[in-house]
């Protein structure tokens, strides 16, 4: 394990003292390169963090790969029906337009036309 690690959570990553990640930065590099969060603390309190640079994006673009693997695949046909389907929910253009609509900061200040 890492030297003077504080008891954390699980999901916590470890704590390592800075004179410890002065001695050790090689070794923390590593850890980094795989993917672990390493925090630096200065007197037992959280300072820094060493963290990977491309992992969480490599890791996330390989989880969108798998999650997408594991859902059937849309044809054309299945995607032109979903717009299709879309376009018919919409209002009709015969629909009478937002009471907001064109309101700017000077019409909203008009007092509203009640007859």
């Amino acid at each position: 394990g890492l030297p003077h690690r504080r008891i954390a959570p699980r999901f916590m990553p470890p704590t390592v003292n800075i004179g410890d990640a002065k001695a050790r930065l090689s070794r923390l590099t590593a850890q980094a390169e795989e993917g672990q969060d390493v925090i630096i603390a200065r007197n037992g309190v959280p300072a820094a963090r060493i963290v990977p640079i491309r992992e969480p994006i490599v890791r996330t673009i390989e989880m969108l790969r798998q999650e997408r693997k594991k859902r059937p695949s849309l044809s054309a046909a299945d995607i032109s029906a979903a717009g299709d389907r879309g376009r018919a929910r919409r209002p009709s253009s015969s629909t009478p337009p937002s009471p907001l609509h064109g309101a700017s900061p000077t019409n909203m200040l008009k007092r509203p036309n009640l007859s």
